[in-house]
């Protein structure tokens, strides 16, 4: 299982469903990746929503 593919599939279709916002599992390999999206406007920003028994990656689509 890819789950730096599924990852960005995730963001892929939240753009393509016009969503304001995706959520996915938090993992350390996803943080960083979701700080370069960040700082190259990729997106508009992001944060880790403490839950559960997993944190999630809250992120706010740039359009």
């Amino acid at each position: 299982m890819d789950t730096i593919a599924d990852y960005l599939t995730i963001i892929r279709n939240g753009y393509l469903a016009k969503k304001d916002t995706v959520t996915v599992n938090f993992s350390n390999s996803r943080d960083e990746i979701t700080k370069i999206l960040k700082d190259e406007a990729f997106i508009e920003d992001y944060y880790v929503a403490e839950d559960k028994p997993v944190n999630k990656l809250v992120i706010t689509l740039r359009y």
